[in-house]
């Protein structure tokens, strides 16, 4: 992390080349996900949803953004499915409270290791911040390292986080980046579920 009192667009009259993005009222990815309402089940709308057993994970609603994920593990958009149910239910908000969901070190089963879920999320945060893994274009694993993320600090100074810290700012982005379901664009109908997931910073 660097500190400056310079303004980025001071600093981009000098560094034209680089990209430098404010860490404040920013959308990082948006998710449409499709689910099938379990046949034991009549749901009508997500507020019937009580528990995660009742919408069964089918697919993205864009093909590329969930092949994007393979990048991070070949099973985390079945781990974005699950992710997206807990937030349906109240359950987690940030990266971190999900992860915390997991119960430790079962290192039969992964899917239920927590050390394996936050090694993950730290990769997908790291391709947030720094590719378009969550577009909806191919992800080739590029990493955009004119990238240069900030924020004010409470020295009246601007804190600037460039690829070199990624570990700040993946720390960040696990506890800031805000977990929502937008009602607005989920629905459901035909015992078909679309949950829209936003992942966002305030």
């Amino acid at each position: 992390m660097n500190t400056h009192k310079l303004l980025p667009s001071e600093l981009n009259l000098k560094y034209p080349q680089l990209d430098f993005i404010h860490l404040k009222d920013m959308q990082f990815a948006e998710y449409n996900i499709i689910y099938r309402v379990n046949d034991c089940y009549r749901i009508n709308n997500l507020d019937q949803v009580t528990g995660k057993h009742q919408l069964l994970f089918q697919k993205f609603q864009n093909k590329i953004q969930q092949l994007n994920l393979i990048l991070v593990d070949s099973i985390f958009s079945n781990i974005m499915a699950d992710l997206a149910l807990e937030v349906l239910l109240q359950k987690a908000f940030s990266f971190n409270e999900y992860v915390g969901l997991r119960k430790d070190n079962i290192k039969v089963n992964r899917k239920w290791d927590k050390n394996f879920y936050r090694y993950k999320f730290n990769s997908l945060v790291h391709y947030l911040a720094f590719s378009n893994i969550d577009t909806k274009e191919v992800c080739k694993g590029e990493i955009d390292t004119n990238r240069i993320y900030y924020r004010k600090n409470d020295k009246e100074g601007i804190d600037y986080y460039p690829i070199y810290c990624l570990d700040k700012i993946q720390k960040i982005l696990l506890n800031e980046v805000k977990l929502n379901v937008n009602y607005s664009k989920s629905l459901i109908s035909n015992q078909e579920a679309t949950i829209c997931l936003e992942l966002f910073m305030n």
